[in-house]
């Protein structure tokens, strides 16, 4: 918006300002009819993981020791190893 403004208010011959102010505001509407549009398509799905990674989750937070070590990195990060020399290389 502030580029827009400012090439506005630059001297121009002819109807510049006008192709000018389009060619700023064509990306900005797009833009905000993509985030419309996503907006209204996600709403109803609250979820964003499957039943299976939803079950995936729930057994990480019940069992903090074992189960998939890789979930639990993406989940936790590095402090959820228990190897200190796995821990050290991802560090």
């Amino acid at each position: 918006a502030a580029t827009a403004a400012a090439a506005l208010c630059l001297p121009a011959d002819g109807p510049a300002g006008a192709v000018i102010l389009g060619w700023f505001s064509m990306p900005l509407l797009l833009t905000l009819g993509c985030l419309a549009i996503a907006r209204f398509e996600t709403y109803p799905y609250s979820a964003w993981a499957s039943p299976a990674g939803q079950r995936l989750l729930v057994a990480l937070d019940r069992e903090r020791g074992a189960g998939d070590p890789l979930a639990a990195v993406a989940l936790r990060g590095v402090r959820a190893l228990t190897d200190p020399a796995l821990r050290a290389a991802l560090a």
